[in-house]
């Protein structure tokens, strides 16, 4: 039974799992605001377990969260690697091959592409990625491909990640990859969905995020939750774009972000307000009814 079949009662939530970028981050700013912050606290204080469950790479969740008591759990790259945030300790992880990258960008090489791979320390993106970045993002567009540049400073940067494949020793979790048309997008797409034995995330009209097959972030919540002995149909899942789909059909409750894309809109339990307004820490304070706002 999930917790729309019953009422809705923080004491009763056994997982808050939370996306970052457009659910409580801003990406810009790269700042999760007070109010979230203490909601999240709160929650945990009630006896739930948190987890932060991003397509981000762990260097890139910000030292805000990697330093957070109120986080039990890092899920990055879109579930292809999850640690125990007090320990730091690797409960599972997915690594995708050389021969399987190789292989990726070869077939996708016609459609422009501009890759970017993700480890846990490191992440390597193609420059040409940042001036798709700047034309299409929607917390990025209106910033020069310079200024994007310095903003994801914690990524590196090359000319071509094919040609440098074979000096990247650091295991990768996930490829990103942006083209300069939607029409180019969905043609990668329907060759990567041909292929098999992958998962594909449709970020953006432009925008592709690429695991293994069975790697995603509803399956990372599954996985907390049998190793936790946790009852998953009280967990509770927030988040805005199309890697978070996966967490609808795994968590008791699925709530959307005013904010997020339609299909996220359409695949949720309940939609809260917009991450402007704080939207997480809304939906939770209305469920803790003793707790003032942070």
């Amino acid at each position: 039974m999930s917790l729309i079949d019953q009422p809705l009662s923080a004491e009763k939530f056994s997982l808050v799992a939370f996306d970052l970028d457009g659910t409580v981050l801003d990406s810009v700013k790269r700042t999760i605001s007070p109010r979230v912050q203490h909601a999240l606290q709160a929650i945990r204080d009630r006896g739930a377990q948190t987890a932060v469950v991003s397509g981000r790479p762990l260097h890139m969740l910000g030292k805000t969260l990697l330093t957070a008591h109120w986080v039990d759990w890092f899920v990055t790259t879109n579930g292809a690697l999850i640690l125990n945030a007090h320990t730091c300790k690797h409960i599972f992880e997915s690594v995708m091959s050389h021969t399987v990258i190789a292989s990726i960008f070869d077939m996708l090489a016609d459609l422009q592409p501009a890759w970017m791979l993700c480890s846990e320390h490191m992440s390597y993106r193609e420059k040409r990625g940042v001036t798709y970045l700047a034309g299409q993002s929607s917390s990025l567009n209106t910033q020069s491909p310079q200024k994007i540049m310095q903003i994801l400073s914690d990524v590196n940067f090359v000319d071509s990640l094919p040609g440098a494949l074979h000096e990247i020793s650091v295991p990768i979790y996930k490829i990103g990859v942006s083209f300069p048309s939607h029409s180019r997008s969905t043609e990668a797409v329907k060759r990567l969905k041909r292929q098999g034995g992958l998962e594909v995330f449709i970020m953006s009209p432009i925008e592709l995020e690429i695991t293994l097959s069975g790697v995603d972030k509803g399956a990372a919540i599954r996985h907390i939750c049998e190793v936790e002995n946790l009852d998953i149909a009280h967990s509770v899942a927030f988040g805005d774009s199309g890697n978070d789909i996966a967490m609808a059909g795994a968590v008791g409750t699925f709530v959307a972000m005013a904010n997020g894309t339609e299909a996220v809109r359409k695949a949720a339990d309940f939609i809260c307000p917009p991450i402007t307004e704080d939207g997480v820490a809304t939906w939770l304070e209305a469920r803790m009814p003793r707790v003032q706002r942070g």
